[in-house]
C-alpha cells in the first residue's frame, strides 16, 4: 500500500511505500534531494555595493567572503572599502581589503611583501645582544642568551676570541698557530704533507697505526689459509705456546711463538707476488708495494732477533703435511724443544 506525501522541495505529490517513509524519504526525486541539501548550505545576502539580494554559500560567508553580488560590484566596492595600515615589519604604508583585514590573525594583510613576511618570522623569538669580541649589536635567539652561550657578530670575531698557541712543526719547523681544543696536544705537524713524510719513521704514529690495525684484525674472520696455519701451529707447538694475530713492534703477524722468537706468516699467492712470479710477469703496483713491505718487515724483525717463516697459500692448502714439517723444523732451530706438551 502506497502513502501519498508532499515533496519537501517542489511540493508535488509523491507516492511512497511505508518502508521508505520509515527511512526518512521526503523527496520525489534525487534532483529535489540535492537541491534541498544545497539550499540548506546557502544563505541570502545583500550586495554591499548595489544592494541586490543574492545567494552565497554559508562556508564563504563565515570566512568573510560573499560581500558583493558580482565581480563588477566587488571591484567598485573594494576601492571604497580598502584600509591603509603600516607594514608589520618595515612600517611602509600598506593598503588591504576588508577580506584581508578579517584574516589579519592568520598573517594576511600584515606585511607589504613576502620578503617582509619572511623577515618578520625569522625575527620571532630573537633579541639584540652585544658581540663578545667587538661589542657590536648582534641578533640571536633568546634561548641562546638564556643558556649563557657566547654570541659573536661574525666568524672572524668568534675565531679571534679563542685562545691560541704557537708551536713549531716537528718535520719542517714552520710555526703553527693552534686554537685551544681537546686535540691540541696531538697536533705535531703543520699539514698533511708533513704528516705523510714523517709517518713511516715516527714511532708514535706507527704505534697508533699498529693499534688500529690490531683492532681491525680482531674483528676480521680468519682467511682459509690462516685457519689451516692455526691448525698446524696447534699440532706443532700446542695451543698455549703460540699466539695468533700477534702484535710485534709496528706490525701484527699471523702467528708467533714468543718463547722462541719465531714468526710464521701465511701469504696469499696473488697479493704477495707468487702468481706474478710463476707467470713471469711484473706484479701489479699494489702487489709490488706489498712485496717491498714484506722485505722491510723481515729485515727489521731479523735485526731484532726474530726468525721468520713464510708459507704460501697454495702450500698450506695442497701440502699441509710438508708445511707442518717446516714449522716444526723452524721451532727446533729457534731453540731446543718446541714446548709441546707430552700429554
Amino acid at each position: 500500500m502506497l502513502v501519498t506525501i508532499k515533496c519537501g522541495n517542489c511540493g508535488e505529490d509523491v507516492h511512497l511505500p511505508p518502508s521508505r517513509l520509515k527511512n526518512g524519504a521526503k523527496y520525489c526525486s534525487s534532483k529535489c534531494y540535492h537541491e534541498a541539501k544545497t539550499a540548506a548550505r546557502v544563505v541570502s545576502r545583500g550586495c554591499q555595493q548595489c544592494g541586490t539580494t543574492f545567494k552565497k554559500r554559508l562556508s564563504q560567508v563565515v570566512r568573510g567572503k560573499g560581500l558583493y553580488c558580482s565581480t563588477d560590484c566587488a571591484r567598485l566596492g573594494s576601492r571604497m572599502d580598502r584600509v591603509e595600515r603600516p607594514c608589520g615589519h618595515c612600517g611602509k604604508p600598506l593598503i588591504v581589503v576588508p577580506e584581508q583585514v578579517a584574516y589579519r590573525d592568520n598573517g594576511r594583510g600584515q606585511y607589504c611583501s613576502m620578503a617582509c613576511s619572511g623577515a618578520a618570522k625569522t625575527l620571532e623569538g630573537t633579541m639584540l645582544t652585544p658581540c663578545k669580541r667587538c661589542g657590536d649589536d648582534v641578533r640571536v635567539h633568546r634561548s641562546k642568551i638564556e643558556d649563557g652561550r657566547k654570541s659573536y657578530c661574525s666568524d672572524e670575531c668568534k675565531a679571534a676570541d679563542k685562545l691560541r698557541e704557537e708551536r713549531p712543526c716537528e718535520h719542517c719547523g714552520a710555526v703553527m698557530v693552534l686554537i685551544h681544543t681537546k686535540t691540541i696536544e696531538e697536533r705535531r705537524f703543520c699539514g698533511r704533507e708533513c704528516y705523510k713524510l714523517n709517518q713511516a719513521k715516527d714511532p708514535a704514529i706507527l704505534e697508533r697505526l699498529a693499534v688500529i690495525r690490531a683492532k681491525q684484525l680482531e674483528q676480521k674472520e680468519p682467511t682459509r689459509c690462516e685457519r689451516i696455519l692455526y691448525e698446524l701451529m696447534d699440532r706443532a707447538v700446542g695451543p698455549k705456546a703460540w699466539e695468533s694475530q700477534y702484535r710485534l713492534f709496528h706490525w701484527t703477524v699471523d702467528a708467533a711463538v714468543p718463547g722462541r722468537q719465531l714468526v710464521v706468516q701465511a701469504d696469499g699467492d696473488y697479493w704477495h707476488g707468487l702468481t706474478a712470479a710463476k707467470a713471469g710477469e711484473a706484479p701489479h703496483p699494489t702487489v709490488a708495494l706489498t712485496i717491498s713491505k714484506d722485505r722491510a718487515q723481515d729485515k727489521y724483525l731479523e735485526k731484532a732477533g726474530w726468525r721468520i717463516l713464510r708459507l704460501w697459500e697454495s702450500e698450506l692448502i695442497k701440502n699441509s703435511d710438508w708445511c707442518l714439517r717446516r714449522i716444526t723444523a723452524a721451532i727446533e732451530e729457534a731453540g731446543g724443544d718446541s714446548g709441546k706438551s707430552s700429554a
